[in-house]
């Protein structure tokens, strides 16, 4: 009884702080989804430990709160991975280094114009050491909605990919394509709700290690949002 007691203000303690607490008393690590912006970014991404990674989702002001929420779920059960971080990005803060990033896999720079619309859903998951990042998005080939769903893998926002067996560590190496490729072949709608659903099975090659791989050759600087940008 006397241990019982004893356990129940532990957890009464622990949870007065705002700490989660599992049935054994122990203390449940909490997961914090970071925003990706000027002053993060260096923490995030530039300065990772070998081996560590980013995920960071890309979102917008209005579809924020329903596509984190989706996102922190499907982070939960990695929260105890010391490798990992999580974050998000308003597409309205960060498009042009996003673009900077897409040119940069490019073999010659161009003018990539993309619909921010189009962005929101997509997943990064980024090495920052190794400086290479791997792409989620519910339109792209290797979120596979149902068999023979999607063309030639990695036809997506101009990228296209083909094996190189050239690098033992790189399971996939990004070439790109001639011409973007923003829509599903059959041009059925995705909604805001559905973005997320393949990103669990995305997730599970990433681990995996036989996700595409796009490498850029320096991370690009994150821009300064003014002053009277605001999240509402």
């Amino acid at each position: 009884y006397l241990v019982k007691l004893e356990e129940e203000n532990v957890q009464k303690t622990l949870g007065a702080k705002g700490l989660k607490v599992d049935r054994k008393g122990k203390v449940v690590p909490e997961l914090k989804i970071h925003e990706l912006r000027a002053e993060t970014y260096n923490g995030m991404i530039r300065l990772l430990k070998p081996g560590c990674r980013t995920i960071v989702l890309i979102v917008d002001r209005e579809s924020k709160d329903k596509l984190v929420a989706k996102f922190y779920k499907h982070a939960w059960p990695f929260r105890r991975n010391k490798t990992l971080m999580f974050g998000f990005m308003y597409i309205e803060k960060g498009l042009s280094w996003y673009k900077k990033i897409l040119n940069l896999t490019l073999p010659e720079p161009r003018d990539i114009k993309i619909n921010p619309k189009n962005c929101i859903g997509t997943v990064l998951s980024l090495n920052g050491h190794r400086r290479y990042f791997c792409m989620y998005h519910a339109k792209h080939p290797e979120a596979t909605r149902r068999p023979g769903y999607y063309t030639s893998s990695g036809a997506f926002m101009g990228f296209d990919s083909e094996n190189d067996s050239s690098d033992a560590e790189d399971i996939e190496r990004a070439k790109p394509a001639v011409a973007p490729v923003l829509d599903s072949p059959d041009h059925l709608p995705i909604f805001e709700d559905q973005l997320l659903d393949g990103l669990q099975n995305w997730m599970d090659r990433l681990f995996e290690g036989s996700t595409y791989r796009y490498h850029v050759n320096y991370w690009p600087e994150f821009p300064i949002s003014p002053s009277t940008w605001n999240t509402k």
